[in-house]
């Protein structure tokens, strides 16, 4: 527009942006999308697609925008490019008295993924061989639960009566409520 100082209120002219046409198809959901060019509607350069997944119990496995760019063409340019939502499954269960190395270091845990435990120095695992899970059959870890970590005392002499090892209780979240375990093959007195 020309103003009252002879002058016009734009200095550059109008900027042409290529045009991508349609993302390629999906059957995720679209979670966000950003415009560049409002009035048209087009899918012009600088677009952002942000694909997500709406279905519990999955996640995205794969890039999760696609972009508009410069040269007409899509980041995500193939079908075979999009990102899938796959089940997974939750969280393994934490243990006391133990730890857990994960594979991945962290979640979302897809089908393959595992964690393996292992007992505290001073402890060990109530079920010897139990300590690797798996994520098989998302939502399913195998096997369910992770082993509980039994922490034993040494064994001391009062009054030249040998006392057993005893487990300290452990809580677990499984049916069991207090463990308490006794290793010997001697008389024990109790009192």
């Amino acid at each position: 527009m020309c103003q009252a100082a002879l002058t016009w209120s734009q200095t550059t002219g109008p900027t042409c942006l290529k045009e991508c046409g349609a993302p390629p198809s999906t059957n995720l959901a679209v979670t966000s999308t950003v415009t560049t060019d409002p009035i048209s509607g087009k899918n012009v350069e600088g677009k952002l697609i942000t694909y997500g997944c709406l279905a519990s119990g999955t996640a995205l496995q794969g890039t999760a925008t696609n972009t508009c760019q410069n040269n007409g063409q899509w980041t995500l340019p193939l079908m075979a490019n999009t990102p899938t939502c796959d089940p997974v499954c939750p969280n393994p269960p934490a243990i006391n008295n133990g730890t857990g190395t994960f594979a991945p270091s962290s979640g979302p845990y897809f089908a393959s993924a595992s964690v393996q435990y292992t007992c505290t120095t001073g402890s060990s695992p109530s079920v010897p061989g139990s300590d690797v899970l798996r994520c098989t059959t998302p939502p399913n870890w195998t096997p369910t639960s992770a082993p509980l970590c039994i922490t034993t005392m040494t064994p001391h002499y009062t009054r030249g009566i040998l006392q057993p090892t005893i487990t300290t209780p452990q809580k677990d979240n499984r049916d069991l409520d207090i463990v308490y375990m006794v290793e010997s093959n001697d008389n024990v007195e109790v009192g």
